[in-house]
Parts: structure tokens; sequence; C-alpha cells
């Protein structure tokens, strides 16, 4: 009986380090630096605007 639970026990955390090991690589592939970012796409980015829903203030609690 221990057998199996340590077995299963194994088997989640290899799926759960398997997972936590791609995520930050995952990350990586997602983000590019500014410099690859042609001038249209910095002027989207600098005149983007939040919604007034979704602004918030690091000072508001």
């Amino acid at each position: 009986m221990l057998s199996i639970l340590k077995q299963a026990i194994i088997r989640t955390l290899r799926s759960v380090s398997a997972k936590t090991l791609h995520a930050p690589k995952q990350a990586r592939r997602e983000a590019i630096a500014s410099a690859h970012l042609t001038d249209a796409e910095m002027t989207l980015i600098e005149s983007a605007e939040i919604p007034a829903e979704h602004r918030y203030s690091v000072d508001e609690p």
C-alpha cells in the first residue's frame, strides 16, 4: 500500500515540477524586446488607455 501511495506522490510531483519548469520558459517565449517593435506598434502602445472600470491606484485600499 505504501508503495502505491509513494508512486502516486512521485507522479504528482513530477507533473507539478514539469509545469513549474515550463512556465518561465513559456513566459520568455511570449515576451519580446521593445527594440523589435515597429514604430507603428510603439505608437499603438503609447496611445493605449486603460478603461475606467479597470483602472486602479496602488494608493487606494
